[in-house]
Parts: structure tokens; sequence; C-alpha cells
């Protein structure tokens, strides 16, 4: 497969991805892009809803960063959406292979780690989510990496996946 038709399948797939990670309660039907932004490392996707049936249906925005391997293989995608209500909420698609009953983790800078909860497992990975505290935001303000940590399933090591910080405290001030 060549190199611009195999960005385009991973395009397409990372898509929908963000599509499925938008809250539901803003999809009247197929969302309509609206605006992207970088902030350091991180990059801003915004949408509207197709139908303005609802007034108080307005853009959604999810923040963003991908770990992909050398080969070009995502790894990590770790998005920060805002829920109803102002809850903010950090969900990640993880690679396949690691020891579910372990649990997954985010920690930063060596320090405070925020359990995830696994929502779903499929072919292209597993779903993982946690609720972003006054205390995480904090800490991924500050910090400067942050670190997916979960366990291989077949040979018990510790995996740990880099992600930088550079950035986070405007992006997720741009998604409200």
């Amino acid at each position: 497969m060549s190199i611009a038709v195999r960005s385009l399948v991973i395009g397409v797939v990372l898509s929908a991805f963000l599509v499925v990670m938008i809250p539901a309660s803003t999809l009247d039907s197929a969302p309509r892009f609206t605006r992207s932004q970088a902030y350091g490392d991180w990059l801003l996707n915004c949408f509207e809803p197709a139908s303005k049936s609802n007034k108080q249906q307005k853009e959604s925005c999810v923040l963003r960063q991908q770990l992909t391997h050398q080969s070009g293989k995502r790894l990590i995608l770790i998005t920060i959406v805002q829920e109803q209500k102002k809850q903010v909420s950090v969900r990640l698609i993880l690679p396949l292979g690691f020891d579910i009953p372990k649990g997954v983790k985010l920690q930063v800078d060596g320090g405070s780690s925020y359990p995830l909860q696994i929502l779903s497992c499929h072919n292209v990975g597993c779903q993982a989510e946690a609720k972003m505290s006054s205390k995480m935001r904090r800490s991924f303000v500050r910090g400067k990496m942050m670190h997916v940590v979960m366990t291989s399933s077949g040979d018990n090591k510790t995996l740990k996946f880099p992600l930088s910080l550079r950035g986070i405290s405007n992006g997720i001030n741009s998604i409200k």
C-alpha cells in the first residue's frame, strides 16, 4: 500500500474515532468540521451539529494528541472533551496486548497518577476514560510530560508511553 493511501486510510479511521469521542448529546446528525488549532503539542478540532434544530447545541471541541510508532502505526490517541454540565473527560484509544486487570493509568512527571476506566476493546484498540478532576487538571497544567502506564499481557513488563503536556493549559481552556 502506498504511503498516500495509507495516510488517507489512517486519516479516515482517526476522523471516525474523533466523531465517536464527541459527546453524544451534541450529535443531531453528522457533525460539521468548523476549525482546527494547534496548542503546543496538542491539536484542537471543533465541530458543530449539522442540524440547528436545538438552539442550545453549539460547537463541540476535542483536544487531542497522538503517539505513533516510527512505522507510522498509532500507539495512543488521547482526547480531552467537555461533556454536558461542563464535566471534562480524558479519553484514550490504547493498543491491544496489555493486562486489563492490572489497569492503565496516566502519570504526570513521575509523580501523581490517575487510573483510567477501560470501557471496551475492539480490533483497533481499547477505549479508556477518566473524568478530569481539578487535581488532575492542575497536574496536567503544571507538568511537562505525561505517561500512559500499563503492563504488557505477554511478558508482564511495565510499558510507559510518553505524551507531552506542552500547550495543554491553553488547549483545555479552548474547549469550554
